[in-house]
């Protein structure tokens, strides 16, 4: 018995030894397992964590594509930013390089609106130290870095505990930075987080970059509409006024200006006169003058260079008198030489940039406008001085005529004074006023196929000699029908004795068919006939001319036309018999004549 007792002992122990290497083994399998548990979970959330991220890079990706306005598709991927991160709050800052700084561009987190308005010197903060150095920084305590910006944080409310931070580069050009701060969970950022971050950062910045090229592409595409634009305009019209006028105004638009002007150099003083003005203070402007060398058109004019002042109170050069005088408030100023063949004539000046200031890049641009506006200007000089010349033989010939019939000397010159009056009244446009101004001087130019003895007459005329009167506006349209710059005007000497009731000569047409500026003459001839001395009569007082020219409105004259020369009477617009210049009684060659029939 003993001896099978031993013989079961010993068993006993083999099979508890055999237990408890099961147990051990057990034991190992059961740790092993829980390792490949804690390996799948931590597999599976990095499984999710790609997923995440290639889900988020995916919907930036999808955002790129939308056609929305840079700014808020910038706004959307920093909101994707922050998932992907896992972070509170995050900032797109873009680099100023001509002020030095960094600008908020997007901000995202709770105290977001504390920081939108401000900028960052390019030497100071956690962004300032990785656009400068061109490094992504990984900042697990920022309260203890000396970098860190503490007091925006303090002044905002919002203390970060962890910050990542990229550079955005274009082509190895850093143009910003991006940063996230304080991850929830307060887990610390990963060299992971980093190259992601960058990847975003490079999606962001080949954005910002093709914004740019598009907005530069549509202001190229504007500046040269606006080129276009001026350049119909010197070609479409060669009033000096005009073209300046409109130039200027498509240069404010442009420029994006509060006000401009033109000043051109008086050769003879020295100074600078604005010839053209735009503004709520541009008449009264008009009466400054500049000595060359002084203010900045003054310094611009004598250099000839481009100048732009981004703060004219810090520039010793600025010419306060202007101001003073206008009561205008001049901010930033952009000013460019206008040269004939290297001729210095003028400046061009841009003033008070809207929703910003004046840069360097804006020259271009503005010389681009002020050398169509020389062009404009020699073109309308050497316009100009042919005009005169025309004036000057069209005013010879006028006063020929008149001399024919002393008792009538002087009527051309009136008629056109009192024609243009009535004009004026009426808002006819510059080309309308210079036919006008001509047709005026020459409506009676047919008379010089009338026999001297019938216009000396002393005596009321016969019927016979009155019909070769009649005849004078025929004549004279046939005479200048036969010129070329003046053939377009013939209609109007033609029709100048017509009634606007029918039954007058030539034609016997009636209202609207008989041209506006014969109409025009009709009356004004009518009253200096009237008030002109006659062989057989006294000239009568202007109002019982009126009086007369009042009863014929509607059979004689055009109601209209006998309205506005009443008015312009009245208001004294009209000159009196004596006051109006005889410029044909003492005609000089060399005399100046005015051509611009709006002054």
């Amino acid at each position: 018995m003993e001896k099978v007792k031993n013989i079961l002992d010993k068993d006993i122990q083999v099979i508890k030894g055999l237990i408890g290497g099961l147990e051990a083994e057990f034991f190992q399998i059961q740790e092993r397992t829980k390792e490949r548990e804690e390996k799948i979970r931590l597999l599976y959330d990095s499984l999710e964590s790609v997923s995440l991220k290639a889900q988020v890079l995916q919907e930036i990706n999808e955002m790129l594509g939308l056609d929305l306005d840079p700014d808020d598709l910038l706004s959307l991927i920093m909101d994707s930013v922050l998932k992907i991160m896992r972070t509170d709050a995050g900032s797109l800052l873009l680099l100023d390089r001509e002020k030095n700084r960094l600008v908020f561009k997007i901000t995202k987190g709770p105290k977001a609106e504390g920081v939108k308005s401000l900028d960052i010197p390019l030497d100071e903060g956690i962004a300032g130290w990785v656009v400068r150095e061109n490094e992504p920084l990984i900042v697990p305590n920022p309260m203890d870095d000396r970098r860190f910006m503490r007091e925006i944080a303090e002044e905002i409310g919002y203390l970060p505990y962890n910050i990542l931070c990229v550079p955005l580069k274009i082509k190895r050009e850093v143009i910003g930075a991006i940063e996230v701060i304080n991850t929830i969970g307060k887990e610390e950022f990963t060299k992971d987080d980093q190259e992601l971050l960058m990847a975003i950062g490079n999606q962001i910045a080949i954005l910002i970059e093709n914004s740019r090229l598009f907005h530069d592409l549509i202001r190229k595409v504007s500046e040269k509409t606006v080129l276009t634009e001026v350049a119909k305009t010197v070609n479409s019209s060669l009033s000096l006024d005009e073209v300046l006028g409109i130039s200027m105004k498509l240069t404010s638009q442009i420029m994006r200006a509060e006000a401009s002007s033109i000043l051109l150099l008086d050769e003879e003083k020295k100074e600078l006169v604005f010839r053209i003005a735009l503004g709520k203070k541009g008449e009264d402007i008009k009466e400054v003058r500049i000595p060359l060398g002084e203010g900045i058109a003054g310094w611009v004019a004598k250099t000839e260079e481009p100048l732009v002042v981004s703060d004219v109170k810090k520039d010793d050069r600025f010419f306060k008198k202007a101001d003073e005088i206008s009561g205008f408030i001049t901010r930033d100023i952009i000013c460019v030489p206008l040269k004939i063949r290297d001729r210095i004539i003028g400046v061009a000046e841009a003033v008070n940039r809207i929703g910003g200031t004046f840069t360097e890049d804006d020259i271009e641009l503005f010389e681009a406008i002020a050398f169509q506006i020389a062009i404009s200007l020699e073109n309308a000089s050497l316009y100009k001085d042919l005009e005169d010349l025309f004036f000057q033989v069209i005013t010879s010939l006028v006063a020929t005529i008149d001399t024919k019939d002393p008792y009538t000397h002087g009527h051309s010159q009136r008629v056109m004074e009192y024609s243009l009056a009535i004009g004026r009244e009426m808002k006819l446009s510059f080309d309308e006023m210079r036919n006008l101004k001509l047709s005026a001087l020459l409506h009676d130019i047919g008379k010089i196929g009338v026999d001297e003895a019938i216009l000396r007459k002393p005596a009321k005329l016969t019927e016979d000699e009155f019909s070769e009167v009649k005849k004078h506006p025929g004549t004279g349209a046939y005479i200048i029908e036969h010129i070329k710059r003046l053939k377009d005007i013939s209609i109007n000497v033609k029709h100048h004795h017509e009634r606007f009731e029918g039954g007058g000569y030539p034609s016997g047409i009636k209202g609207k068919e008989i041209p506006i500026s014969a109409r025009i003459i009709a009356v004004s001839d009518a009253f200096d006939a009237i008030t002109s001395d006659r062989p057989y009569r006294k000239g009568q007082d202007p109002e019982i001319a009126i009086a007369e020219i009042e009863r014929c409105k509607e059979t004689q004259f055009d109601p209209e036309c006998v309205s506005c020369f009443i008015k312009a009477y009245r208001e004294g617009k009209i000159k009196k018999k004596e006051e109006i210049k005889l410029a044909f009684l003492n005609y000089s060659p060399n005399e100046k004549i005015d051509t611009n029939p709006l002054t």
